[in-house]
């Protein structure tokens, strides 16, 4: 009988809601930039901090959420989603609060893109290890 495949994995990262301290110095950093940027050159200088900071600081902010599932990876963001089929990757590595899905470095959008980093806060660290290992079953960049 062969190996029953593993659910769909889905969960969700906010760091914004998962960190009040940090989150509380980005609001105010976020304030005062925002009142400097009315100094300097009125509303388009709100307009302009307000800008650079949800291109810089959007993965953060709003929350991400991630789908492993027999079709592949994907990281869902509010103006981006990225897929990726398992045939994508070469491996996976594991670090303290996350893992890293590799991608083949052949490509050279692989190598500057890296993967795909799948943080482990909202997720269940045993089932997202069991999902990655059932489709990738070695672990480690390939050298």
């Amino acid at each position: 009988m062969a190996a029953e495949a593993p659910p769909t994995l889905t969960w969700r990262n906010h760091p914004f809601v998962e960190r009040p301290r940090a989150s509380a110095l980005v609001c105010l950093a976020v304030l005062v930039s925002c009142w400097l940027g009315w100094h300097l050159l009125g509303a388009a200088g709100v307009g302009l901090v307000l800008v650079f900071i949800l291109l810089s600081l959007g993965p953060y902010i709003f929350p991400t959420t991630y789908t492993l599932g027999p079709e592949g990876a994907a990281e869902r963001r509010v103006w981006q989603t990225r897929t990726f089929r398992w045939d994508d990757f070469e491996g996976y590595d594991v670090y303290r609060d996350a893992v890293q899905l590799v991608l083949d470095p052949h490509p050279l959008r692989n190598r500057v893109q890296k993967g795909l980093l799948l943080p482990l806060s909202g997720a269940d660290r045993d089932q997202l290890l069991a999902v990655v290992e059932h489709y990738l079953p070695t672990e480690g960049t390939p050298t």
